[in-house]
């Protein structure tokens, strides 16, 4: 804070010479684990998708457990294309899809260089293993969907004589 405010909790008498020096430190939390990269295959061997009604594509992926998915970033794998594209996720076949982003992606050569589309970070982590990418446009293969998570991290109470309660987090 920019001030700092004493108020004298007695009615004594004044103090004088009342002198206050402040040090001020900013206490840092645990180190955040890194993100990691994962990019999954498509579900289905077809490397053209499924086509959609009004002449888009979908594209299936699955992740071998339900991470944190917190950033998306797709990359259309082919030079000079641009697509409009939708990307849902949903835990399980049972679920109904949420849609997680919707972007312009492209994929730009200049020379040797290629301009990609950024990374989207998504508003919380999504725990979903099956994820779908639509495109308005028929793409000639499946792009690459990377996803971003970060490992969760646990204590574990082993020992001990208090009874101890779970405040955050869940218990299975």
């Amino acid at each position: 804070a920019k001030y700092l405010r004493l108020r004298r909790l007695d009615h004594g008498a004044a103090l004088p010479g009342l002198r206050v020096s402040v040090v001020t430190s900013a206490q840092s939390g645990p180190p955040r684990a890194a993100r990691e990269w994962l990019a999954p295959a498509p579900i289905d061997a077809a490397a053209t998708g499924t086509p959609m009604p009004g002449g888009g594509v979908e594209y299936r992926y699955s992740l071998p457990a339900a991470l944190p998915v917190e950033a998306i970033k797709l990359d259309l794998g082919i030079d000079n294309s641009v697509a409009r594209i939708d990307i849902a996720s949903r835990s399980g076949a049972a679920q109904a899809w949420t849609t997680r982003a919707q972007l312009t992606a492209f994929r730009l050569r200049q020379g040797d260089d290629a301009i990609i589309n950024d990374a989207t970070t998504l508003p919380g982590p999504a725990r979903d293993r099956e994820w779908r990418v639509q495109s308005a446009t028929p793409l000639s293969h499946a792009p690459t969907l990377n996803l971003a998570w970060r490992r969760d991290r646990f204590v574990f109470l082993g020992e001990g004589k208090q009874q101890y309660r779970l405040v955050a987090g869940s218990a299975t």
